[in-house]
């Protein structure tokens, strides 16, 4: 299905409605998913004397169990990036506290705040949420997008607790994302002081393209400079 609504054509065929319903039944899965307990990993008990000294950790490492949510999660935001470009405004209000009730759901602990590149990984669940999240932050509707962001900041007897949990997790990452750029800043100002190399560009610079293109901007007192959209 989300090949099929993925085609530019099909999709001009299909009204809106149509296109929002299947959000919305994607949507419920999420909702259905996240609230089911991961079940725990199986364990296989072994004879010492049956386990060769030669066995190494990763040789007796146990298969991973995949939480259902994560399959829910990509299904929807797989839909929900195809249609973005037409996605109307007036359904942010309810994409928004999803994508917030699954980044509670997804989230992991934070790494330390740093200007050099982070090992490289799999994309994990949370990593798309993110990715999503940012690029409404960044889109024409940005401003509605904030908006929507301070009302779930707390609390509400109407919703879950998770979507306040995602919707301050939301802030702390991208209020992470403008420290490190006035880390990067600065990071860069030192090197740039120390020395050139041969093409004119500050030499010995190990720091992530993205976060290079942030941080050359000038500062602007905007969304984007407190860690909302592109910066």
């Amino acid at each position: 299905m989300a090949e099929v609504l993925s085609n530019g054509e099909t999709i001009a065929r299909i009204d809106e409605t149509s296109l929002a319903a299947v959000l919305d039944f994607y949507a419920g899965l999420v909702d259905r998913a996240i609230i089911k307990p991961l079940p725990p990993p199986p364990t296989h008990r072994r004879n010492p004397s049956s386990m060769s000294t030669k066995s190494t950790p990763s040789s007796l490492s146990l298969p991973t169990t995949k939480h259902p949510a994560d399959i829910a999660i990509t299904l929807y935001l797989d839909h929900l990036s195809s249609q973005l470009k037409v996605l109307s405004p007036d359904y942010l209000p309810v994409v928004l506290p999803l994508l917030f009730r699954a980044l509670a759901f997804a989230s992991t602990p934070l790494p330390r705040l740093s200007v050099h590149p982070h090992p490289s990984h799999k994309q994990s669940s949370e990593d798309k949420i993110t990715d999503t999240i940012n690029a409404l932050f960044s889109g024409p509707h940005a401003t509605q997008c904030m908006l929507i962001l301070k009302t779930h900041l707390f609390p509400s007897p109407q919703l879950p607790t998770s979507t306040a949990v995602g919707a301050l997790r939301t802030f702390r990452i991208y209020v992470r994302r403008a420290l490190r750029t006035r880390l990067a800043r600065a990071y860069i100002s030192r090197e740039s002081s120390i020395g050139y190399s041969s093409s004119g560009a500050p030499s010995h610079i190990n720091i992530e393209r993205d976060l290079m293109e942030r941080a050359w901007p000038a500062e602007e007192y905007t969304a984007s400079a407190l860690g909302l959209g592109r910066n």
